[in-house]
């Protein structure tokens, strides 16, 4: 009996903690962005939270559990397989769902049934994981290739019978295997006109959310120390400089790198010489030329 009422004054003590105006929730999300304990791409960023938390509250999920779950990846917001789960569960229209691995076609099959509906069944083999380029590739795929086929035919199930308890948001698991979708702008120094370059030709790679695939702080201030060894600091744009800060890719890094070499290569070719300018006539050769005029 003291257990239980120990659990519902707990609860009670979370609900009471929760923020319930906007006020409030910017200083939960200013105050949580200054810990270690939000996950790194939170850090330092309250703006980020503050709508991660806002998301997470019309979900039903408290602002610290939204922070832990809810995630931008690839440029798609994006919650995590067992928060989904943990959802529709916790949403009451959930009948059963059964997980289940078929050895002979080698696929994952999730069984789902909403309350009052018919049952879903999602499949996900490794033959579709190699179709999609996805078996193989280094990471998860290529250490729990099985596991990662289950989140692939869960989030299926999930989304397909329970899209307004998940307010559309896709499985964090699916948004790592989708590529990059970001356009940057970078202004030509020759022409001073912004031209739109797509992140997808700088990689040809698809970038996923992963440490190994971003530029380090340390490798940023390397390049920003080659830039002022080279003479180059001052041909890097300030939206070059903003897309740096929050985070590019290596690749995108070198793609910079190589353009400024060109950039200041023509800034060093001279313009072509223009045309001498006619000579003007002294006051003399002019006033003889009026007079000439007049005569």
């Amino acid at each position: 009996m003291s257990t239980e009422i120990q659990k519902q004054n707990t609860q009670s003590l979370a609900h009471n903690v929760a923020p319930r105006s906007f006020d409030e929730l910017w200083k939960f999300a200013d105050m949580a962005s200054q810990t270690e304990l939000v996950p790194k791409q939170y850090q330092g960023k309250p703006a980020a939270i503050f709508i991660a938390s806002q998301w997470g509250l019309n979900l039903g999920m408290h602002p610290i559990v939204a922070v832990q779950n809810i995630c931008v990846i690839n440029g798609r917001p994006s919650i995590y397989g067992d928060m989904m789960i943990a959802l529709v569960r916790a949403s009451g229209k959930l009948e059963y769902m059964v997980e289940s691995w078929d050895g002979t076609s080698q696929a994952a099959i999730c069984k789902i049934k909403r309350v009052g509906e018919p049952e879903v069944v999602e499949a996900f083999s490794l033959e579709d994981a190699k179709k999609a380029g996805l078996l193989g590739k280094s990471g998860p795929w290529s250490t729990y290739p099985k596991r990662m086929a289950k989140f692939r035919a869960r989030g299926f199930a999930l989304r397909d019978t329970f899209a307004d308890v998940l307010g559309g948001l896709i499985s964090a698991e699916e948004a790592a295997d989708m590529p990059r979708e970001v356009a940057v702008e970078v202004v030509d120094t020759r022409t001073n006109v912004p031209a739109q370059v797509p992140m997808s030709k700088v990689e040809s790679k698809e970038v996923r959310e992963e440490e190994n695939s971003f530029a380090t702080n340390e490798e940023k201030d390397k390049f920003y120390v080659w830039c002022k060894q080279k003479g180059f600091s001052h041909l890097v744009t300030l939206e070059e400089q903003t897309a740096i800060n929050r985070g590019v890719s290596r690749e995108w890094i070198e793609f910079l790198s190589k353009d400024l070499k060109t950039r200041k290569l023509t800034k060093a070719t001279p313009a072509a010489e223009a045309e001498p300018a006619p000579e003007q006539p002294t006051p003399a050769q002019a006033g003889n030329s009026m007079a000439d005029d007049v005569l």
